[in-house]
């Protein structure tokens, strides 16, 4: 989480949404999502929160500001753009993308930070849990056994629902995270975007 400011008595937060305890999200009670609909729910629970806040009172105390053209959500389905080396690589096109450069969505994020020209840094991890594949005689590749990859048994069942996070059908979308994301909070029509020259990893310790 990273504070703002915006003058003395305004400011932006940005804090991540690293994962959801989905047995709490559904009304079922379940640790699984049972249909598109609840994957898309957990999706949009997954990402970022822009929060602008306010001074109030004797100005000790603070809190969220509605409305607020700065305040948004960004999920695993906001757009999003790659920079640096491997923007346009032909492992990071898919059918959906074939330019490579374009790419939905930011979870598990875990690390964070503040860059010296105000902008937010939020960084991927444990991207490999989000994806699978119910496709019996899938063989993991070497690249995807070094992030882990566990296809039959990932810890959200998005595969089964959205064709995205399945590996068998689109193998290149798991190349597609695990990156630093830049945003800047005071401008709420920016495009978020993932560094490749900041290098990719399952977990955040190893950037």
């Amino acid at each position: 989480m990273s504070f703002f400011p915006i003058d003395d008595n305004h400011g932006v937060m940005a804090i991540n949404n690293e994962y959801v305890n989905e047995q709490y999200l559904f009304a079922h009670g379940g640790a699984k999502a049972t249909s598109l609909e609840e994957v898309r729910k957990s999706q949009a629970a997954h990402g970022v929160s822009i929060v602008a806040v306010k001074r109030v009172g004797d100005g000790q105390r603070w809190e969220v500001e509605r409305p607020s053209r700065y305040n948004r959500r960004i999920t695993a389905n906001s757009e999003m753009q790659f920079s640096g080396p491997a923007a346009g690589h032909p492992l990071l096109q898919t059918a959906a993308d074939p330019s490579g450069r374009k790419v939905l969505g930011t979870f598990g994020n875990c690390a964070n930070g503040k860059t010296p020209w105000g902008t937010y840094l939020t960084c991927e991890e444990n991207f490999d849990t989000y994806f699978g594949t119910r496709q019996a005689d899938y063989r993991t590749t070497p690249e995807q056994k070094r992030y882990t990859l566990k296809v039959s048994e990932p810890e959200r069942n998005w595969p089964d629902y959205d064709e995205r996070f399945d590996v068998a059908k689109n193998p290149n979308e798991f190349n597609r995270h695990g990156w630093i994301v830049e945003i800047d909070p005071l401008n709420p029509s920016s495009t978020p975007i993932k560094h490749t020259a900041l290098g990719a990893s399952s977990m955040k310790t190893r950037r």
